[in-house]
């Protein structure tokens, strides 16, 4: 089941393309009819993914305004409630759609860094129950335009010759979660991590964790440096507990200013700041600090004071 459908004039399949791989890069299912099979029944097919798609995207151009295929997928898509408006320039919509809303975006090389584009993300994650989506959006425009006057700024750095993309987001609904709780599943995992071929080493580590308070953190960077730090923490990691069940995930989500685990026992830490050496510090409802930082796919969680981490894999 796809998450958003697209309807588009054959004219206009650039920037159908470029909008497809951005709503892909935040993890959504996309489909357009690039994906019809030769022999298929085209009417059949559309109305198919047009009645189990959660939002349906119309692409309004003047060449879109002309395809009797796009107004007629728009008005099936208005009819299920699920029709998110777009306009490409500055055409008159058809009957019955010039009341509704839309977003502009401009061309397949600029449109994420449009005003609009966040506002359809946000739009597009309420119809498909991730209504987080559009933040991303606004980080992803912002991170692009502090990038764009960096390199106009420094037009000879090596740097500038290149396209720098922010941290992957692997972004999922947030769920409802319970108060604060200690992280008892850490506190005992570390313990074991660390007592495999260090036994001692682990067991004096584990002790100057509970009796030595955390050190200053480094002042703390811009808000958007960490929250596009935190945003590439996100994600489904495997249950480390030797007493969970078998193939039992965690998902660790972003809250307003904090992270936030799900599972059987839930609960969440608030952002502190980033340290010198660029892991997220957090710090649980009864002032224990932890550390966070990714490696490829991999989460690693220590304490501040210590550099031993317990590694935490994606949930495959």
């Amino acid at each position: 089941m796809a998450d958003v459908f697209i309807s588009y004039a054959r004219e206009d399949r650039g920037v159908c393309e470029a909008v497809a791989k951005a709503l892909k890069a935040l993890k959504l299912e996309v489909w357009y009819d690039t994906e019809l099979q030769s022999g298929s029944r085209y009417d059949e097919v559309i109305e198919a993914k047009l009645q189990e798609s959660k939002a349906a995207i119309v692409l309004w151009s003047k060449n879109a305004v002309e395809s009797q295929w796009v107004k007629d997928e728009a008005r099936f898509a208005k009819k299920r409630n699920v029709l998110v408006v777009v306009r490409l320039d500055g055409c008159d919509l058809p009957l019955g759609f010039g009341g509704l809303h839309s977003e502009r975006l401009s061309g397949a090389e600029t449109f994420e860094s449009d005003a609009g584009w966040p506002k359809l993300v946000d739009h597009i994650g309420k119809l498909v129950g991730r209504p987080s989506l559009g933040t991303v959006a606004h980080i992803r425009r912002d991170f692009a335009r502090e990038m764009s006057d960096w390199m106009s700024a420094n037009p000879t750095d090596q740097l500038s010759s290149q396209r720098l993309e922010p941290p992957s987001m692997r972004l999922r609904g947030r769920p409802s979660v319970e108060a604060a709780r200690s992280r008892r599943w850490i506190w005992g995992l570390l313990g074991l991590a660390l007592g495999s071929g260090l036994a001692s080493a682990g067991a004096a580590t584990f002790y100057l964790w509970q009796r030595n308070p955390a050190p200053v953190v480094e002042p703390a960077p811009p808000v958007d440096r960490i929250s596009m730090v935190a945003l590439d923490l996100v994600g489904e990691y495997t249950n480390p507990d030797p007493e969970a069940a078998e193939g039992e995930c965690l998902s660790l989500m972003l809250g307003d200013g904090s992270l936030r685990w799900s599972g059987s026992d839930p609960f969440s830490e608030t952002i502190v700041g980033l340290d010198q050496d660029g892991w997220l510090v957090t710090e649980t409802a009864d002032g224990v600090r932890f550390a966070y930082k990714k490696e490829s796919e991999t989460l690693r969680v220590r304490k501040p004071s210590s550099p031993d981490y317990l590694p935490l894999e994606p949930c495959r």
